[in-house]
């Protein structure tokens, strides 16, 4: 039986890893034409499923499965079980999330004594210990060095207290990022074109990568707008019907205040018909939004990492701060000030600090900061300009405390 294009193209994204619903969204295509494509290619011996449900039984989504997911069956492979050999990034990274809990083998609520008996355990890297199989594969130092800051940190009431306090925020804006990233590799499944369908611009000129997308006003973030964009931009077909799809589920998750939801279905929409004006500026307008209001929340976790002396971590907290709040003084110079503590990029502190002393010309905190990474870069005559200006504008300010003590105590007498 011969393969037709529809089908070539459908098994060319196939790679044993990626989930059927995640197939429809890098086709571009609709969920029953990936559907029927999926049953040819089973029935061909072309593919082949890891679980009893055969391809046959990948159905429609129902009206309470939204997103057009089909089954999540995994086609077999073995590539997942060998990206768990060795120091892949992903076991780095699943190391640097670990809690301080979970690399010493507790629950958070347990007792002084089995903190003390499992850091012993973790620091003489005892056989079944979390510590030891990451040691290793990551090297006793490293896994060593974190041991010893996690027993630091969990062997007094005060420190437990804080950590558990961080916990709760880290885990909100982990989750938060997690979606994000499954919505930003979803996106990354689709490619530029699809052979039935090929997405033009208005006019047919396209724009050039390099360019910004300007934010959508948030009153023109509607489905009527939206849509009615999308049919002017492609012409009819299974990409656009997807994307007005997602456009619409975006617009749902916009009103129920989850714009993390809105800005993935926006940006795999973006995907599946790029160079669409409109559905860029939404998506940069709800990514602004969604910004904004995970700034609060990530500004306490930067000030429990700053307590905590986690300054690699509070750096790149502060710095997603800013990006809901870009003119915030308090989070440039969170960043400056974490980088100088951890020893990092003395470049990306000073642009910091200078943009904190522009946003707060009058702290003399940001001038005395801005000064300690002059000096970090060897620029001792700029680092002596700050001080002075650092100087003068305490010396301002005592004097101002000094004058309304004074008026105070005489208004008190009176």
């Amino acid at each position: 039986m011969p393969l037709d294009s529809t089908d070539a193209y459908v098994l060319s994204r196939i790679d044993g890893v990626t989930l059927a619903h995640e197939i429809v969204d890098a086709c571009g295509l609709d969920t029953r034409t990936v559907t029927e494509v999926l049953n040819r290619l089973t029935a061909m011996g072309l593919i082949q499923w890891t679980d009893e449900a055969p391809a046959s039984e990948v159905s429609e989504p129902s009206s309470d499965r939204p997103g057009g997911r089909v089954s999540g069956t995994r086609i077999s492979t073995k590539r997942n079980i060998e990206a768990i050999r060795g120091a892949t990034p992903q076991l780095l990274e699943g190391f640097e999330r670990l809690t301080h809990y979970q690399l010493l083998g507790l629950y958070s609520d347990c007792a002084d004594h089995e903190i003390k008996l499992s850091h012993m355990r973790a620091r003489n890297l005892e056989e079944g210990t979390l510590a030891a199989r990451m040691a290793a594969r990551l090297g006793a130092e490293r896994v060593l060095a974190r041991v010893f800051t996690a027993y630091e940190v969990l062997r007094s009431s005060q420190g437990r207290r804080k950590y558990d306090e961080y916990l709760l925020y880290r885990e909100e804006t982990r989750a938060i990022e997690d979606a994000l990233s499954e919505g930003v590799r979803r996106a990354s499944l689709v490619p530029s074109r699809a052979p039935s369908s090929t997405p033009v611009s208005k006019g047919g000129v396209s724009k050039e990568d390099s360019m910004v997308p300007p934010h959508l006003p948030a009153e023109s973030i509607t489905a009527d707008h939206l849509v009615a964009a999308l049919r002017e931009h492609a012409p009819r077909g299974a990409r656009r019907k997807r994307a007005e799809g997602l456009v619409r589920d975006a617009i749902a998750e916009r009103e129920a205040d989850n714009l993390v939801g809105a800005t993935n279905a926006l940006r795999l929409a973006n995907s599946i018909l790029p160079d669409c004006t409109a559905l860029e500026g939404a998506l940069a307008t709800v990514t602004r939004e969604m910004n904004e209001s995970l700034a609060p929340t990530l500004r306490a976790q930067a000030m429990y990492e700053e307590n905590l002396q986690m300054w690699e971590a509070a750096a790149e907290t502060w710095e997603k701060v800013l990006l809901g709040q870009s003119d915030d003084a308090r989070a440039a110079l969170g960043v400056a000030q974490a980088l100088l503590e951890a020893g990092g990029d003395l470049k990306r502190a000073r642009r910091r600090a200078e943009e904190a002393v522009k946003a707060a010309p009058e702290d003399a905190e940001c001038r005395r900061t801005l000064a300690r990474v002059y000096i970090a870069a060897g620029m001792t005559k700029s680092a002596q300009r700050a001080l002075n200006i650092a100087d003068s504008l305490e010396r301002q300010e005592n004097n101002r405390r000094g004058v309304l003590s004074r008026v105070s105590a005489r208004w008190r007498r009176s």
